[in-house]
């Protein structure tokens, strides 16, 4: 089994989020690096979290957002990286830096996948009348974009457009 626990300072982990990188996260509860375990193919895999911090615009809105990707490593891909597999690292792939990209689908990306919904407890978000699946990838092309799926109005957005154009029609007149 592989374990690496390195201890990082808050300003070293705020310096990398403020430059933009995917970074290698310890687990919360164990403060181990990678997460070994058997695969269907009986083999041994690792997973690392890796998070990154990005600047997106929404509806001229730009917002801080905090991504997060669990990345499977095949255990000699793990032992040919150890020494970079370290919490508070870069992650790279081949020497080369990259981004976490995100991919929504009206497919799910794996057989455990739930829907995204709206808040940790709300409705299942859908477009075209489909559930909406969301994964984040990590990605070497640093223009990837996000594909992001335009979401059906719920009863609550319905609500609050109804408040809106009255509330613009209130303003104007």
């Amino acid at each position: 089994m592989f374990k690496t626990k390195v201890k990082i300072s808050k300003n070293q982990l705020k310096s990398d989020k403020i430059m933009n990188k995917p970074t290698i996260i310890a687990h919360p509860t164990t403060g181990e690096v990678i997460t070994m375990f058997t695969g269907k193919d009986e083999e041994q895999y690792g997973r690392i979290r890796v998070d990154q911090t990005q600047n997106v615009i929404h509806q001229n809105m730009e917002r801080i957002v905090r991504r997060t990707a669990f990345i499977t490593l095949p255990e000699d891909v793990i032992a040919s990286k150890l020494e970079q597999l370290v919490a508070g690292a870069e992650y790279k792939v081949a020497g080369k830096s990259g981004k976490l990209v995100v991919i929504e689908s009206i497919k799910p990306f794996y057989a455990s996948d739930k829907p995204k919904t709206k808040g940790k407890d709300g409705a299942v978000i859908t477009s075209g009348g489909q559930p909406v699946f969301r994964d984040t990838v990590f990605s070497l092309d640093l223009e990837e974009l996000d594909i992001l799926l335009v979401s059906d109005a719920t009863d609550a957005d319905a609500v609050d457009s109804v408040v809106n154009a009255t509330k613009e029609k209130t303003t104007v007149e």
